[in-house]
């Protein structure tokens, strides 16, 4: 809130959008099947404080255009669209990751001697359908420690792309809040005197 009121609320919520990219590239770029998980709890960090920014702000932001006697409408509209945007968000990113996760697992296990076409398939449709939670128990199996391998580079492929796609959106994010106004005062706040 001091951020705010010493800059504006524009600011803050560009400030929370830019540090969630930061948080979401940084995860892309560093996770892989050997990353400590004190390095993907840092780039969370930083992605969380990111959203907790711009989240606070963007309502007020949103409403600052709209007359008071219309902030009802207004406020059920905004949180409509967000509902709707979170939705999609998760529907596209998820089938991002399911397919890159498949397609993937299904390409790093050609290099395994003895898997033909329909073991590779059945394996990338069970990494896929468990959301890559089975990559441990396949280690388990007899010559299975080359497999779990295969399949746990792709998940963090799949991983890294799905990252980038998100990052990627919440860029266009950042670029539409340019058109958001600075001043968030409403316009049936302003003194008559000011519009006269």
């Amino acid at each position: 809130a001091t951020l705010a009121m010493r800059r504006s609320q524009r600011f803050v919520a560009q400030l929370g959008l830019a540090l969630e990219i930061v948080g979401i590239v940084g995860l892309g770029l560093t996770i892989s099947t050997s990353v400590s998980g004190w390095i993907i709890a840092f780039w969370l960090v930083i992605y969380g404080v990111g959203v907790g920014y711009a989240s606070a702000q963007l309502t007020g932001l949103i409403l600052a255009d709209v007359p008071v006697r219309k902030s009802g409408q207004a406020s059920g509209t905004q949180s409509t669209a967000r509902q709707l945007g979170s939705a999609l968000g998760t529907a596209i990113l998820g089938t991002v990751l399911f397919l890159s996760l498949a397609k993937l697992t299904f390409d790093n296990l050609a290099g395994i001697p003895g898997l033909d076409d329909a073991a590779r398939q059945q394996i990338s449709d069970l990494v896929e359908q468990t959301a890559g939670t089975i990559i441990p128990a396949l280690a388990q199996k007899p010559g299975g420690a080359a497999i779990a391998q295969a399949a746990g580079e792709a998940f963090a492929s799949a991983v890294r792309f799905t990252s980038f796609t998100a990052a990627a959106f919440v860029f266009l994010g950042l670029l539409a809040t340019l058109r958001l106004p600075a001043d968030t005062k409403r316009r049936d706040e302003v003194p008559a005197e000011a519009t006269a």
